[in-house]
């Protein structure tokens, strides 16, 4: 989910929606979410997630080419065309990224290429691009983000209870971005992307930037040890993650890379809500003196976007959601 702050002029102030504006606001959702339905109509249960994230994507799409499209042609010679890949010739190099610098216009070029949009993240957060060193095209794109606190079946594969996490939840983190970009793509570059995120180098840069973080809420300071990544799929099963295994060449019995299912999750998300929507629900909330309507900062609660739809729907009759 995508959780990019939207700014309104914040006044001094606000005055209430009137009757009018609220029932159209209503209305309006209420639209948006039968165009969503649609989607069902789809025999294919991919397609139909792609079709329900069809307009969150354009939203995407608008926000981040208002910043990168001026740079867009310079930044598509780092992609390879077709005749420029040699199989046997591919040799890859992590790249990590620095904010603003022209390696996070690439990264977030290339997510762009994603079927269903791709969050930012949130809290600690690394992104790395992954080159072909053969002709320094990239072959793709990952990103490492905290995990999320309850996550009933990490925590049962791990034995995990409530005071575990909080203790060794440092030592974990979670691939929100992981995938290759065409002509790569179809030479299971993929594949070869996730397997990077085991590599000696993702370990070293985990450690070197967070060796000596302080936690923002716990006040801490922690020495946390990269030891275990999870990804999940937006489109269920994946064959990008399908029997991803990378043995140590120094001991074959031992694996450096290892994915392991360990079940499925549930959850609910509220992409469904487009961002001009979004304004309206948090003006809603503004103009009602509710604290959520400017509660975006970090350490002010979880998932700010969803606790403003959540009770905006409510103060719009529309109570009927899970919590």
């Amino acid at each position: 989910m995508n959780t990019t702050q939207l700014r309104l002029p914040i006044e001094d102030t606000p005055s209430p929606m009137s009757d009018d504006e609220v029932a159209r606001l209503r209305s309006d959702l209420m639209a948006s979410l039968d165009e969503d339905r649609a989607a069902d109509a789809s025999s294919d249960p991919k397609e139909r997630i792609r079709l329900r994230h069809k307009r969150h994507r354009g939203d995407v799409w608008r926000r981040e080419f208002a910043a990168i499209g001026p740079l867009l042609p310079g930044l598509l010679d780092d992609f390879a065309s077709g005749v420029e890949v040699i199989p046997e010739m591919i040799e890859p190099a992590i790249e990590p990224v620095v904010a603003g610098t022209r390696g996070a216009d690439l990264f977030r070029l290339a997510t762009l290429l994603w079927s269903v949009p791709v969050s930012r993240g949130y809290g600690r957060r690394m992104r790395f691009l992954v080159r072909d060193r053969f002709n320094g095209k990239i072959i793709g794109v990952f990103a490492l983000g905290d995990p999320v606190f309850n996550l009933g079946a990490r925590d049962r594969w791990l034995g995990w209870s409530t005071d575990d996490r909080r203790e060794r939840l440092v030592n974990v983190m979670d691939a929100f971005v992981v995938g290759a970009v065409p002509p790569y793509t179809y030479l299971l570059g993929g594949k070869l992307v996730f397997s990077l995120i085991g590599s000696a180098e993702v370990g070293e840069a985990f450690a070197q930037r967070y060796r000596a973080s302080t936690g923002i809420i716990s006040g801490q300071t922690k020495a946390p040890r990269l030891v275990l990544v999870t990804v999940s799929s937006s489109l269920g099963r994946s064959s990008i993650y399908n029997r991803v295994r990378l043995p140590d060449e120094a001991d074959p019995s031992r694996y450096l890379v290892d994915l392991i299912p360990i079940g499925w999750t549930s959850g609910y998300g509220q992409f469904q809500v487009s961002d001009a929507l979004f304004i309206r629900l948090r003006q809603l909330l503004e103009s009602r003196g509710h604290s959520y309507a400017n509660g975006h900062q970090y350490g002010t609660g979880p998932n700010w976007r969803m606790r403003v739809t959540r009770v905006a729907l409510e103060q719009l009759g529309l109570s009927d959601v899970p919590r």
